[in-house]
C-alpha cells in the first residue's frame, strides 16, 4: 500500500486475485456500499466507502484493511448494588445497551457481572470527546438518577488508557 504512512494500528492482508475474483469482489464491495447507505455512525461509513473504494480500484492485488479503529481510551465503572436490588442493576444495565449502540463516539460497550452484588461498564472510544460526551450522555444520567436507589455506593469511574487492544 504505497502512499499509507500509519500502519500501526491496521491488520492489511494481501490477497493475489484473478479476473473472476476481482469482479465478484467487485460487486460485493457495491452491494456494500449500497448496505452502509443508512447508517447512522458516519466515522464507520467513512471507513467502509475508503477501504470499499480502494478495493475497487486496485489492479492487480487487493488489500483488505481490517480492524480500523483505533481504541486508545476506555472507561471502567465498578458499582455495588445495595442487597435485594441485584436484579434491578442487572436489568438497568442490560436496558442500556441501546442508548450505548447509539453513542458515535463509543466504539465498544460492555455490562460485566463481576459478583453476585458487584457489576462493572467498560467502553472504549478513540477520542477524549466521545468519552466526555459518554460521561455526561443518557446512561451516566440515568444511572446518576438512580444510584440512590439501587448502590449500596457511589459508582468508581476510572479513565483508562489503552496499551494493546486486539
Amino acid at each position: 500500500m504505497s502512499g499509507y504512512s500509519d500502519r500501526r494500528n491496521m491488520d492489511i492482508r494481501h490477497l493475489s486475485m484473478d479476473n473472476c475474483a476481482r469482479n465478484s469482489i467487485s460487486n460485493s464491495m457495491n452491494l456494500l456500499l449500497l448496505a452502509i447507505t443508512p447508517l447512522q455512525n458516519n466515522y464507520l461509513k467513512t471507513y467502509v466507502r475508503f477501504a470499499c473504494l480502494y478495493l475497487l480500484n486496485k489492479r492487480d492485488n487487493i488489500y483488505l484493511l481490517i480492524n480500523q479503529h483505533m481504541e486508545k481510551l476506555a472507561l471502567l465503572a465498578r458499582l455495588e448494588a445495595k442487597p435485594g436490588k441485584e436484579q434491578e442493576v442487572a436489568d438497568f444495565l442490560k436496558s442500556a445497551l441501546p442508548l450505548a449502540q447509539g453513542e458515535e463516539g463509543t466504539i465498544r460497550w460492555y455490562a460485566l457481572q463481576l459478583s453476585p452484588s458487584t457489576f462493572g461498564i467498560f467502553d472504549t472510544f478513540e477520542a477524549e470527546e466521545g468519552r466526555d460526551a459518554h460521561l455526561t450522555g443518557p446512561i451516566a444520567q440515568a444511572l446518576m438518577a438512580n444510584a440512590s436507589a439501587l448502590l449500596a455506593k457511589d459508582p468508581v469511574i476510572e479513565k483508562v488508557a489503552l496499551l494493546a487492544v486486539k
